[in-house]
């Protein structure tokens, strides 16, 4: 089955993800630059200039160098000056909604991402190319599939002092110094990074001299330091919440100074903000270890912040799946530094990640009450699970296009795609995809799981099926197979495939692949089960290990 993600299986299999660029301006010193940060990376394999000055061109004809490339992303890049100064003034902003009606019609059907850029102009004066700037702008932000390249600060961003080179410009068209070119490579691959690479989950943060200036404990009658880059960091942390991460405390602390600490009225943050803690003397490495057996997620998705230069390099040695942000002495440099860790970088947020925070804290009570439950079939009867089996559509592509980034664990193939990916793959009449949602007695869980398939003969070949780390061991992996039986039987396909592409986190979805029934092997390690399903969608019985997993 066509792997529709930018980015590669999770696995030794490898597939060819290029980056196609055009541009209204010379673009040859973008080419070496971007290619370096993207196989640096693994964000791409391969970049492809389009032919000189054709930007507006590329977009335009479908049999394109851009058009055709469907297995990366493509890049566009438009200077207003350059518009302006081929197009005659009263086309200019008919072009722009030309343009915007053309991509429009692209997104549709193209599963590859567009990332569209408007570069600066060293002349922007006329009235005519502001307007040109700012309406393709605003209408590219309206339509899914294409990602708008932020360039509006990039000189500031990279602390460039000179973005322009009037002499190149004027003889080749290349109309910027080197070293603004690198700034719009590391943009380009930034947004490549943040619409193909797994997020991060938990914002781990130490106390004294980061969250504030002084000791916690030292300074009970006497104000501790909550300004400049404290309250920038604090502030952070709150927007990183907003999105769905996870905050919690690492700290060298006695517990009862640090909750004291927060409950001033100038803290940006407060201990409801967090939803976990090792507070006390153990190592700050076993602190984190604990965590993520705690919250049942792997090293790799935490981000560590700490000004001890000390602990970041401990933490960077015994743990270096752990994301490490060392802040330096000197407060007021935080903000750059937080600027330049691309981890932080923020999309589409959705209604489950402003809900995350409190669902993990329902899951914490929940693993509690089992560790103390004698019977788990009696606990989880208890919970009242319910599950909602959901035809996948729009409204659910957001949500669904985070899981496959953020699931590790139990994930059949780790494919990953964007929301537009899913949109384009799900228009194929030959496939169906769901949601899972579920609920219990102690609060919703949210959408948590994923199963997408296609039709193909008498099979029906699944090519997505996950679940969130959050519920395994519910059972609701096994009520999922259930569904999909059901489903393929109703689309008169005789077997349901599964296919899994194994990783180095999803050993759970290989056990249960295992305890399904007879598993194949292909040269290229990919596991395969096919499962029958009778006339009537119903299951068959399935082994012992599963029905009471």
């Amino acid at each position: 089955m066509t792997n529709y993600a930018l980015s590669r299986r999770t696995s030794d299999t490898t597939s060819s993800r290029t980056v196609a660029m055009a541009a209204t301006f010379d673009l040859t010193p973008l080419e070496l630059p971007v290619t370096y940060l993207c196989r640096k990376l693994n964000v791409a394999d391969h970049v492809v200039l389009a032919n000189y000055g054709q930007a507006v061109e590329e977009v335009l004809n479908p049999t394109s160098t851009l058009a055709t490339n469907k297995s990366g992303a493509n890049v566009v890049l438009l200077r207003t000056a350059d518009i302006c100064r081929t197009s005659p003034r009263e086309t200019v902003q008919q072009l722009a909604a030309f343009l915007a009606q053309r991509l429009e019609s692209i997104a549709a059907t193209h599963s590859a991402p567009w990332i569209f850029g408007v570069a600066p102009s060293l002349c922007l004066s006329t009235r005519d190319a502001r307007q040109f700037d700012r309406r393709l702008s605003d209408m590219l932000t309206e339509i899914l599939g294409i990602y708008k390249l932020p360039l509006h600060n990039l000189a500031h961003r990279y602390r460039i002092n000179q973005v322009f080179d009037p002499f190149l410009d004027d003889v080749a068209n290349v109309p910027f110094t080197e070293e603004y070119f690198a700034g719009i490579a590391a943009a380009i691959t930034r947004q490549l990074s943040a619409l193909t690479c797994a997020p991060y989950k938990v914002l781990a943060l130490d106390c004294d001299d980061t969250l504030w200036g002084g000791n916690c404990s030292d300074t009970i009658d006497r104000e501790l330091d909550v300004s400049g880059g404290h309250e920038f960091l604090q502030r952070f942390a709150t927007e990183q919440l907003r999105a769905g991460r996870l905050l919690c405390l690492v700290s060298h602390n006695v517990e009862q100074d640090v909750w004291r600490a927060l409950e001033r009225r100038h803290m940006p943050l407060c201990k409801d903000d967090f939803v976990t803690w090792r507070i006390g003397w153990e190592s700050k490495t076993d602190a984190l270890r604990s965590l993520a057996e705690e919250l049942n997620l792997g090293l790799d998705s935490f981000v560590f912040v700490d000004n001890d230069r000390l602990q970041c390099e401990l933490v960077r040695e015994e743990l270096p799946s752990v994301t490490v942000v060392e802040l330096s002495s000197h407060p007021d440099t935080w903000p750059d530094i937080l600027e330049h860790v691309w981890k932080f970088d923020v999309t589409d947020i959705t209604d489950d990640d402003r809900h995350r925070p409190e669902r993990y804290r329902a899951e914490l009570v929940r693993r509690r009450q089992a560790a103390r439950a004698s019977d788990l079939d009696a606990f989880l009867s208890d919970l009242r699970l319910e599950i909602d089996w959901v035809p996948l559509d729009d409204t659910h592509l957001d949500r669904a296009a985070q899981l496959t980034l953020r699931t590790n664990q139990f994930t059949m193939t780790a494919r990953r795609y964007t929301p537009h990916q899913l949109r384009v793959l799900l228009q194929d009449p030959n496939c169906s995809g769901w949601a899972v949602a579920a609920r219990d007695r102690l609060g919703d869980y949210g959408f948590v799981g994923l199963a997408i398939g296609m039709l193909r003969g008498t099979s029906f070949v699944v090519d997505t099926f996950l679940l969130s780390c959050r519920v395994l061991g519910r059972r609701i992996e096994t009520r999922m197979i259930d569904q999909l039986r059901s489903a393929a039987a109703a689309d008169g396909a005789s077997y349901v495939r599964l296919d899994l592409v194994p990783t180095s986190r999803n050993e759970p979805a290989r056990r249960f692949l295992a305890d399904l029934g007879p598993i194949v092997v292909d040269p290229d390690g990919v596991l395969h089960c096919d499962l029958a399903v009778t006339p009537d969608g119903t299951r068959l019985t399935l082994p012992h290990a599963v029905a009471d997993q």
